[in-house]
């Protein structure tokens, strides 16, 4: 088994600064980060300011880090944190001063309404074992803000008062594989159709078409693997990415989980990662052990996005105002950026580093 918790084994979700790759052309990668080439150091999570994208949070097994000119500079914002292993961030979108942090060893949600000023713990109705109150995924509703949903150790569950309280929502969710409760690793949801949720686990991949009251198992044609990743399109909803165990490539469903579809198998790297540009959406990234991948025709091929330094990297995010900037986090403290300069987003590119250690 490829996780023994989010952060030994994977931390995918969602959500890129860059990692020292240098191609001939004219964009550039450049980094930075909270602990820049600490190896035991993960950036499990970055999540961007959907008003202000150059403010940028990043969850790291050290705690949450801010930067406020888009990853040039970091500063600390773990006052209140009681865990401070961040696998999972969310903020949210309409009131953008909103953050909520999901940790792991047990310490359960963490919600700042300053910006990550200040965090205190929003656990009441999580499970109360801390072997499963581990948070590895969060969704708020960009419809519903106060809507927000969980991905633990124990299922899914669900707050529609932003955290103050929380139930579980698992009916029709039944663990298959190597442990007695239902790890929920991933989640995704269909931005057109909030109430359309996809989760991913220990007991393969599901979906809820009514705000997570019922759930389907849509592992479909795979032979009941474990999910790590799951990203749906921006612009078209029923297409779905998802990262397997022990997959080199992120699977593909054209038809909202029904059926999947692998991409080239090559055998390595593992990808652990998956964004979707939300303008050009035949361009995927996946962040792997070996690097940053890039495919042009909606995950059908990849081609390496990195020259000598191949970062192992675990997360990945879009600027969701301008969608050719690219970030990811690695397991050395490193978070890198790319602006990228043509709309195709083809051709070759530099990835740069600037030497700015957060601490």
């Amino acid at each position: 088994m490829r996780r023994q918790n989010r952060f030994l084994a994977g931390l995918f979700l969602s959500e890129i600064l860059c990692f020292g790759i240098s191609w001939a052309g004219d964009n550039v990668w450049t980094s930075s980060g909270p602990y820049e080439g600490k190896r035991d150091v993960w950036i499990a999570a970055l999540v961007l300011d959907p008003s202000v994208p150059t403010t940028v949070y990043a969850g790291t097994t050290e705690g949450v880090y801010k930067s406020l000119d888009g990853g040039v500079t970091w500063a600390e914002a773990s006052v209140g944190l009681t865990s401070s292993a961040v696998a999972a961030l969310a903020v949210d979108p309409g009131a953008t001063q909103t953050v909520y942090a999901g940790t792991d060893y047990g310490g359960g949600v963490f919600k700042s309404v300053d910006g990550g000023v200040s965090w205190t713990a929003a656990n009441n109705g999580l499970p109360d074992a801390t072997d499963k109150r581990n948070i590895d995924a969060l969704i708020v509703d960009p419809s519903t803000p106060q809507t927000v949903y969980a991905g633990t150790w124990d299922g899914v569950y669900k707050s529609m008062d932003g955290g103050a309280s929380w139930v579980a929502i698992n009916n029709g969710m039944v663990n298959c594989c190597w442990s007695e409760n239902l790890h929920v690793y991933a989640m995704a949801m269909d931005p057109s159709a909030p109430q359309t949720i996809y989760a991913g686990g220990s007991g393969g991949a599901y979906k809820s078409v009514d705000g997570g009251e019922n759930w389907t198992r849509i592992t479909g044609n795979l032979s009941n693997p474990s999910f790590f990743g799951l990203m749906v399109d921006p612009r078209a909803g029923q297409i779905v990415y998802a990262i397997a165990d022990n997959a080199a490539w992120p699977f593909r469903s054209p038809d909202g989980g029904v059926t999947w579809v692998p991409g080239e198998d090559r055998g390595f790297p593992q990808s652990r990662t998956v964004a979707v540009s939300p303008s050009t959406p035949q361009a995927v990234y996946a962040g792997t052990t070996d690097g940053v991948y890039r495919s042009v025709d909606g995950g059908k091929t990849w081609a390496a996005f990195n020259d000598d330094e191949h970062h192992d990297i675990v997360s990945l995010a879009v600027s969701p105002t301008t969608p050719q900037t690219l970030y990811a986090g690695t397991t050395d403290g490193r978070v890198y950026m790319i602006t990228l300069t043509g709309p195709t987003v083809v051709g070759t590119q530099t990835w740069g580093e600037v030497k700015d250690q957060i601490r």
